[in-house]
Formats: structure tokens, sequence, C-alpha cells
């Protein structure tokens, strides 16, 4: 077997082995999120001047939490799917997924780990800790909940807003793909310039609209869907930088993950310099 033929197929083991690699990264930061979700957070004393920010009434979730992250995902794939019909580059497709599931649960995990440490209670927190609150306020302020634990602890976990942080993270990664895939800022003359730039940010509306529900359904204070979707935007254009040469360069179209570019070492270049010109390439 030929030497450059042998280094191929050692440098395409090498990205498999990564690839397991990172999978299994990703599996031990989703049971770290979901071993914290669950997690007792810090008890924050609340003041009785405080106590008209968490006297609103307790509601549903607008855009639930699993619904949520199931939309970020099949909407992805189908993004990630359609560009590798029109690309058919399969390293392109995997350091896609790679970096969004990355970006997700990641920028999650951390923002469990700061729920759980601010202990900051929602705007509903009220109504989530007594069955019949006080009407003394000093009474409401220095009482103990009398609800059941899981709900009272789920109370305390306001800042940031976890739902914020996951729709950025996700939507905004999914931008910057579209962003490198339609070469929005890298073709000045390209066709149909108003349209990809609408298609482009349509993600990131979506996620705007997402984290402006978690005021509006009186389950997060504005600070903590403000420092949520930053937590998610930094994720994301990191993992983003991580898998791909950034949306704004020229080369943005090369997966840094590449199983088919050729190795930097001088005995392979040589190698297949000398194949070339037996072939007569």
């Amino acid at each position: 077997m030929p030497r450059w033929v042998k280094l191929r197929f050692a440098e395409s083991m090498a990205v498999r082995n990564d690839i397991v690699v990172e999978v299994c990264a990703r599996i031990v930061i989703i049971i770290i999120f979901i071993i914290t979700d669950y997690a007792v957070p810090f008890k924050r004393k609340i003041k009785p001047e405080e106590v008209w920010l968490y006297g609103f009434s307790q509601s549903e979730d607008f855009v639930p939490f699993k619904t949520l992250q199931m939309f970020i995902i099949v909407f992805s794939v189908v993004v990630i799917w359609a560009v590798h019909q029109y690309n058919r580059n399969t390293d392109d497709a995997v350091s896609a997924i790679l970096g969004l599931t990355l970006s997700m649960y990641l920028s999650a995990t951390v923002t469990n780990f700061i729920k759980l440490v601010v202990g900051r209670p929602r705007p509903d927190f009220f109504e989530r800790c007594f069955v019949n609150p006080p009407e003394d306020v000093d009474d409401l302020a220095e009482a103990k909940c009398d609800k059941d634990t899981e709900t009272v602890n789920q109370g305390y976990k306001s800042f940031p807003s976890g739902h914020a942080t996951m729709a950025f993270s996700g939507m905004f990664y999914i931008s910057l793909y579209i962003a490198r895939s339609l070469k929005i800022f890298t073709q000045r003359h390209s066709r149909y310039p108003s349209i990809r730039l609408c298609v482009t940010i349509a993600p990131v509306v979506f996620a705007v609209l997402v984290a402006a529900s978690r005021t509006a359904d009186y389950h997060h204070h504005w600070q903590d869907v403000l420092v949520g979707s930053l937590i998610g935007v930094a994720f994301a254009y990191m993992c983003f930088r991580q898998s791909f040469d950034g949306s704004l360069h020229k080369s943005s179209h090369l997966p840094l993950l590449n199983s088919s570019a050729p190795l930097k070492s001088p005995p392979h270049q040589a190698a297949v310099q000398m194949y070339k010109l037996k072939c007569n390439i």
C-alpha cells in the first residue's frame, strides 16, 4: 500500500476518533445539565421593599422548555440537511451538528449553575410558595413556604433565563450557519441579498420572541432574560467559530473538521505529488 494511502487512512481514523470523543463529551454535558436542573438552589432572602417584584400571578409557560428544545433541534437539522443536499459536504454537516449541540447544552449547563448560585426568586414566586399568601408585607417576606418542595425550588431559579439561553444558543448559531452557507457577507454581488438577509435573521427573531415571552408569562424578570440571551449569543458564537472559520471570513465555507483535507506533513505532500506525476495528473 502506498505511503500516502496509509497516511490518508490514519487521518480518516483520527477524525472518526475525534468525533467519538466529541459525542461522548456532549453526553456528559447533557447529563450534568439534567442533574443541575433538579438541584436545590440557594434560597435568597426577600426584603419587605422587594415584595412587589415577586407577587405576580402564576401561569403556564407560553413556550414549554421541552418544546423549545425539540423545535430548535428539528429546525436546525432540517436547515443543515437542506444545506447538505446542496453542497454534499458531510464534514460540513457533522461540524454544524456538533457545534449546535455543544452551544445549546454547554450554555444551558452554565446557566443552570448560575441559577443555583444566585437563587433569585421568580416574579410569580409567592404564588409558587404559598397556598394562601399572608396579607402583611413583613409576614410575606419572612414566612416559610407551604407548597411542595420542587415547585418552591423552581421558584428560586429566575436568574438567568434558561429559555432565553437555549433559544439564542441554538437559533443564533443556526443564523450564523445560514449566513455562512448563503455567503451574505462574502459575496457583494450575490442575487436576492434582501431575501438572504431575511432568511438569516429569521431564527434570531424567533429567539427574541421566545425570550420576551418569559416576561409576559411572569416566569422571569427582564434582567434574567437579557443576561440569558447574552449567554446564549456568546456560546453560539464561540461554538460556531470552533466549528467553522467564522461567518464573515472569505474561507467561511470551510469546516474546521475536514476529513478530506490533505495532511500538511512533507512526506504526505511528496507522496501525493509523486502519485500525480506517475498518473500524469
